[in-house]
């Protein structure tokens, strides 16, 4: 195996962990995120049009 190969595969291997943490934190927002959601909409009677419109508003000022 030549020196190319041998840093794809380690590099490979620590993008690997790297993405792996990164979406066990987007899981756990998630989530959160749904629990949340499911507060709103049944302890306060908010409908989930309007929990989506919210959502959507965030998403598009956070871009």
């Amino acid at each position: 195996m030549d020196i190319i190969t041998v840093v794809g595969i380690i590099l490979a291997i620590l993008l690997a962990v790297l993405l792996s943490r990164v979406l066990s934190y987007v899981f756990k927002f998630a989530l959160f995120a749904i629990v949340f959601l499911l507060i709103m909409m049944f302890l306060f009677g908010y409908t989930f049009d309007q929990v989506l419109g919210w959502v959507m508003d965030i998403v598009l000022w956070v871009l």
